[in-house]
């Protein structure tokens, strides 16, 4: 398959043909450029979101395409037609085509756009309840409020290792 920008228009409809051209027509530029593999991701990217909306391919590309032209010139990355498609832009596009996302992909979704602070949080959170549940049971075998505070807190780096540890392993 050619990189090169057909003006005459596609040779299919619906085909990969189709989505090159109205791809090529990225207002930044940049589409023609990219290597196939990335080129590839857009394209999913179109089949994707034309899945979940009930569009074509090729009429998700070209709404990514208008969403694009909307930002002004001095606005590369705006521009950029993977801003819509892959990246922080893509929720606009989704709304525009209608998608129907299912609440497992918005979640998983979050999580990739947010993965250091829900990484950092959950080993924060299984931390603190198994402290909890250590002071627990330090409490029950009758151990003074200044005594569990001690050992919760010399417990602190240890478990959050531990957790760490099981965690990264999975």
């Amino acid at each position: 398959m050619s990189s090169q920008f057909n003006p005459l228009g596609p040779e299919e409809p619906d085909g990969t043909d189709a989505l090159e051209h109205v791809l090529g027509g990225d207002p930044a530029g940049a589409y023609l450029e990219m290597d196939e593999t990335t080129r590839e991701q857009y394209r999913q990217a179109c089949r994707e979101l034309a899945a979940h909306s009930g569009h074509t391919p090729v009429a998700v590309a070209r709404e990514a395409i208008r969403l694009c032209e909307e930002h002004a010139p001095d606005e590369p990355r705006g521009r950029h037609v993977g801003v819509v498609l892959i990246a922080e832009g893509r929720p606009r596009l989704q709304a525009r085509l209608g998608c129907r996302t299912s609440w497992r992909q918005s979640l998983l979704r979050g999580l990739r756009r947010h993965a250091p602070t829900a990484y950092v949080g959950g080993l924060l959170t299984l931390t603190v309840v198994a402290l909890l549940g250590i002071e627990r049971w330090l409490a029950f075998w009758g151990l003074g409020v200044g005594h569990r505070v001690v050992l919760v807190a010399a417990f602190f780096i240890p478990v959050l290792d531990f957790i760490q540890g099981q965690v990264d392993a999975v």
